[in-house]
């Protein structure tokens, strides 16, 4: 095989990876490593976890057969046969690799939260499967979304190498290769001794059965948790916060209220108020247009906060800088003027947490947030800027913006280090955060 270009981006805060054999070999990246809500996995490395599985796709649309080789030597690297197979099985195979190649114990098919999606769908009432058409592409509305062909996938390329040998993973794009014309079903028969509807139907039954095994050893337990259903949107609800029943748009309440983060096929990304004492309907666009907060939420990789006295919120957007860029930046959400602010461009700030007190001697409140810098993440602190005098115009900011004269490290990593989720401690005398760093996190 060729000599494979790698190429390292800076474009974005969102983890990207990319694989192309036509016209070159290349793999493009992104210098932003993965997050929990990205890649939905655990990692010790996660540039060579990322490497390993595009080099898949690269390695895998390598392979010809019989008239295909003739094909590649007669028309080049566009000749690429196992580009046709079902998107599921390109992307399982990578994220199979991906997790047998990460000998330090990564990638998503030993993720905790890869096998929780297909338990789900085996244990509900109805056979909550997605179908073989569904997770045979990206464009899946409804849950799991763009993630089916991933999660799907891996467990799909699992069980056959679990249950008929991992050579037989191998045999199948090698025939399929050979034979692209014929279609996936004639590979299935060659290789397995059945089509992929038959293989598709055993794999959930063996799924089912595994999952009621372990449904029924955890029911048997005593003294376990009891929970609450609160929504119904039957996608991403998360970063839920507890917000004072002071607020404005809560004053009429007696009872707490949750601050969550929505995103779902149907909405840009919102924030909401939920009453945890009131189950929530099913989400319907009447329920987005009545309850929806903060809308436009872009990227679902970065938290929110409250202020103290429940009144602003602080939150993340994933936006275009200068056109060629999408970084992350600091909006304002005040509850009584109802009125979003913009606070930052093109700091690629996330993760803010406001603090619950504004400190000695200072009369504005300070952020604690997490900044961006060439695939680097330090903390930092922001004493937020006193607000200007409020216009009757609703576009115009009512505070300056933050600029990096205002920004104070409070950590100088240069290695590659990850950081997530500061928060403040309930005095305000320390801050607790998660972080990746050497390849432990």
């Amino acid at each position: 095989m060729q000599k494979i270009a790698i190429i390292m981006e800076d474009f974005s805060d969102y983890a990207l990876g990319f694989a192309s054999s036509f016209p070159n070999r290349v793999i493009r990246l992104s210098l932003t490593a993965p997050t929990a809500k990205s890649f939905d996995m655990k990692f010790k490395s996660w540039l060579k976890m990322v490497i390993i599985h595009e080099y898949t796709h690269i390695a895998h649309f390598e392979m010809t057969g019989g008239l295909t080789t003739a094909l590649r030597a007669l028309f080049g690297q566009i000749i690429t046969p196992n580009a046709l197979q079902p998107i599921w099985s390109i992307e399982g195979l990578a994220v199979y690799n991906e997790t047998k190649f990460t000998t330090e114990g990564g990638g998503r098919g030993i993720d905790a939260r890869y096998d929780m999606y297909p338990r789900m769908a085996a244990l509900e009432a109805e056979d909550q499967f997605s179908t073989l058409d569904q997770i045979s592409g990206y464009y899946l509305t409804s849950w799991p979304g763009s993630t089916a062909p991933y999660i799907y996938g891996q467990s799909l390329i699992h069980f056959i190498a679990q249950r008929y040998g991992e050579d037989k993973v191998i045999t199948l794009s090698e025939i399929f290769c050979k034979y692209p014309y014929l279609g996936c079903n004639y590979a299935f028969k060659r290789t397995l001794g059945l089509d992929l509807d038959e293989l598709y139907q055993n794999w959930k039954e063996y799924l089912k059965e595994k999952y009621q095994t372990q449904i029924q050893k955890i029911s048997s337990e005593k003294n376990l948790t009891k929970s609450q259903q609160l929504t119904n949107y039957h996608y991403w609800v998360d970063y839920p916060r507890w917000i004072s029943t002071s607020a404005p748009s809560v004053s009429s309440a007696t009872e707490d209220k949750i601050a969550i983060r929505v995103s779902t096929p149907h909405s840009y990304p919102f924030i909401q108020i939920i009453n945890p004492s009131i189950s929530m309907a099913p989400l319907t666009y009447s329920t987005i247009k009545k309850q929806s907060l903060v809308k436009r939420t872009y990227g679902r990789n970065s938290s929110f906060s409250i202020s103290p006295d429940g009144s602003k919120i602080i939150y993340s957007k994933l936006t275009n800088y200068n056109q060629f860029y999408q970084f992350y930046d600091l909006y304002l959400y005040d509850l009584k003027l109802d009125k979003e602010v913009r606070l930052s461009e093109g700091l690629r700030i996330r993760d803010p947490d406001w603090s619950p007190d504004p400190g000695p001697g200072l009369k504005n409140p300070q952020i604690v947030a997490v900044i961006n810098n060439s695939g680097t993440n330090n903390l930092i602190l922001i004493n937020l800027p006193s607000p200007l005098p409020i216009s009757s115009t609703k576009t115009q900011s009512t505070y300056n913006l933050i600029t990096k004269k205002d920004i104070i490290h409070l950590t100088n990593f240069d290695d590659g280090t990850q950081i997530y989720q500061p928060s403040w401690s309930p005095n305000g005398d320390m801050i607790a955060f998660s972080a990746w760093r050497q390849g432990y996190q």
